[in-house]
């Protein structure tokens, strides 16, 4: 969804440095700090050279655009090396072969390697797709030229570190100045990453291609927001300029065709509702009035509609305080569970019923 291969080259001959216009995708590390729960497991496992405490290693690669795009497997520091976890992420067979990875000094010595894996899986990789800095052996020199390009490379692979940044930014949770992951799952931690990162990617697509939020992309700030699913969905009108003109010309039209219309073509409509029902009467709304203990509605049974019935509470079954206030769930006779509601005090018409449960519960009110 956020990258693909032309997208990797065309950025990178845009935004790369003259040594690096070939390198598509970066791989790195990131270590996080943690306080893992698990009293069986080991506590050497977790050992952190870098932080000195316990700590999980996760890698990944992104491409020049800043798009996390592979995400490895967590592992605790002492149990993992850079060069295992990188051949453990298969990556020759999510890679392109017009790829062109760029890696540090450590994973160096697991390319071979790499290449031998995916030739054996068919694909075809070579040293061609791999960058890292160079290396002499002892006693040689570096030239001033090698030098050049080792300090560039590192600045350029610097950008991923940027990675870091923005997600400890955006969720706590993954920043290492601010919090210490509990956990007691090394497998919820990796996915609560994966997501993370997937929500970055989304926030730097809006931002790199200018897409426009909508008020439904915004539903998630609001309190107490349920993703939707099969049995709740949320309904979002999504509408564009082409449906908005043509909506305007045929509502034009037909508004049209009524002014040029003679009067006595036309036809008034009078509601005339009111007269023939008693104010106040609900026998006839569309949607029944929930705040009445005493309520009618149409009730379905195995796919067949009953004629509309009245019913009462059966019973209380439970309570809850908000905001002060108590809730008192009842369940209605002649329903399931599932028909079950939670009411206000104020909304009990016949209090009896109420004023034995808060006496049983000691709740002292009424």
């Amino acid at each position: 969804m956020f990258s693909n291969i032309k997208l990797h080259i065309l950025s990178a001959r845009k935004n790369n440095p003259d040594l690096f216009k070939h390198v598509t995708l970066i791989l790195d590390g990131h270590d996080s700090r943690i306080n893992y729960t698990d009293t069986d497991l080991d506590r050497s496992r977790l050992y952190s050279y870098k932080f000195k405490k316990n700590g999980l290693c996760t890698q990944f690669a992104a491409d020049i655009n800043d798009m996390i795009i592979f995400v490895s497997k967590s592992e605790f520091c002492s149990d993992s090396s850079d060069g295992s976890m990188f051949l453990n992420m298969k990556l020759y067979n999510k890679m392109n072969e017009n790829d062109t990875l760029a890696v540090d000094g450590g994973y160096t010595l697991f390319i071979t390697q790499f290449i031998e894996l995916a030739n054996e899986k068919g694909y075809e990789f070579s040293n061609d797709n791999f960058v890292y800095p160079i290396r002499k052996n002892i006693n040689e020199n570096i030239t001033i030229t090698e030098e050049h390009f080792n300090n560039t490379f590192g600045s350029f692979r610097t950008r991923t570190k940027n990675q870091f940044s923005e997600i400890g930014n955006k969720f706590y949770r993954f920043n290492n100045n601010k919090s210490i992951v509990k956990m007691d799952n090394i497998k919820f931690y990796n996915l609560q990453f994966r997501v993370a990162c997937l929500l970055k990617n989304i926030n730097k697509f809006v931002e790199l291609f200018n897409v426009p939020i909508l008020p439904h992309h915004k539903l998630w700030h609001s309190n107490n927001f349920e993703f939707p699913i099969e049995k709740k969905l949320i309904d979002v009108v999504v509408s564009n300029n082409k449906q908005n003109k043509d909506k305007f010309d045929r509502m034009m039209q037909l508004q049209n065709n009524l002014l040029n219309m003679a009067i006595s073509d036309s036809t008034m409509a009078v509601d005339d509702t009111e007269s023939n029902h008693s104010q106040g009467s609900e026998s006839d709304n569309d949607v029944p009035n929930f705040n009445k203990c005493t309520r009618k509605r149409r009730r379905n049974i195995k796919g067949k509609q009953r004629s509309t019935a009245s019913y009462e509470i059966e019973s209380i079954i439970g309570h809850r305080k908000e905001n002060d206030a108590y809730l008192f769930q009842v369940k209605w006779v002649g329903y399931s569970n599932e028909d079950n509601s939670w009411l206000s005090i104020d909304m009990f018409n016949q209090k009896d019923l109420l004023k034995v449960y808060i006496e049983e519960h000691n709740l002292g009110i009424l």
